[in-house]
């Protein structure tokens, strides 16, 4: 597997992090706005362009290749594991939904109003309190950005069951069945962003999402070059993108979940499918 030069990599990063944090102005017509994604754009590009003889050895390039057939066959396995976990699944299948909208939950018998569909158990959740007792007990409670930000530990805890732990995880099923790429602004075009700019407030709610990511990514580089648990996993930018997206965009991983009772950070499965 090729090796990236480490000095252009980082300083590469740096710009990228240097970038996304600078103070974010509103202008007439956008104007800085844009100048400012445009630069993380290409500076992204430059990261990805790098590490793509990396990415094309990688699991998660296969995983994107495959990923249609990939999660077909994850399914069965999905839902035994649900089943050996005491989920009652009787009432719901998860099916292909059209041509290009993924998988869906669908409901195999008539649901009466107020009655419940699926109840999850807080043993098969991936939650903060696992991730704080795991290998990154450390990094939780060391790391300014995750002592502030619960939503970046269960990403970070979810590379590292995707990653390091990998057929041992608990939640293999479930991960096996997560999708590889969402159709959400970290993968948009530049030509899809500018026709976003014809809202100034989305293309501005986009534009801090796109930023927010791409700073946690270009500071996790650092962290992870030399923290011992993920030094020498040679994370490309994609797969660090992917799992911080996740969180930040599909709020499977939330800060506070409010139901009746306080939970803690939960990440839950069977509710991923799109």
């Amino acid at each position: 597997m090729p090796i990236l030069p480490k000095v252009k990599m980082d300083s590469l990063n740096e710009s990228v992090l240097q970038e996304a944090s600078k103070s974010f102005q509103e202008t007439v017509g956008l104007q800085w706005e844009w100048d400012h994604f445009t630069k993380l754009y290409n500076l992204i590009g430059q990261v990805q362009e790098r590490e793509a003889a990396r990415d094309a050895a990688d699991s998660l390039h296969e995983l994107n290749v495959q990923n249609k057939n990939r999660r077909m066959e994850a399914i069965q396995p999905f839902m035994e594991w649900l089943q050996g976990q005491d989920v009652d699944t009787t009432k719901l299948s998860i099916e292909k939904i059209g041509k290009n909208t993924g998988l869906g939950l669908v409901t195999k018998v008539a649901i009466k109003a107020e009655e419940p569909v699926l109840v999850i158990p807080e043993k098969i959740m991936m939650t903060t309190i696992n991730a704080k007792e795991s290998k990154l007990k450390i990094l939780s409670e060391k790391d300014p950005v995750i002592k502030q930000m619960p939503n970046v530990l269960l990403s970070l805890f979810l590379l590292h069951e995707r990653f390091v732990t990998r057929d041992a995880s608990f939640w293999k099923p479930y991960i096996d069945i997560l999708p590889s790429s969402y159709d959400t602004v970290l993968y948009f075009t530049l030509e899809e962003m500018q026709l976003l700019k014809n809202s100034q407030k989305g293309f501005r709610e986009a534009l801090r999402m796109y930023r927010n990511i791409v700073r946690q990514y270009a500071y996790f580089h650092g962290v992870f070059r030399v923290n011992r648990i993920f030094a020498s996993l040679n994370f490309s930018s994609l797969e660090i993108l992917y799992c911080i997206f996740m969180t930040e965009s599909y709020g499977f991983c939330e800060s506070s979940l409010q139901n009746n009772i306080h939970l803690q950070e939960i990440c839950v499965s069977y509710f991923d499918e799109s």
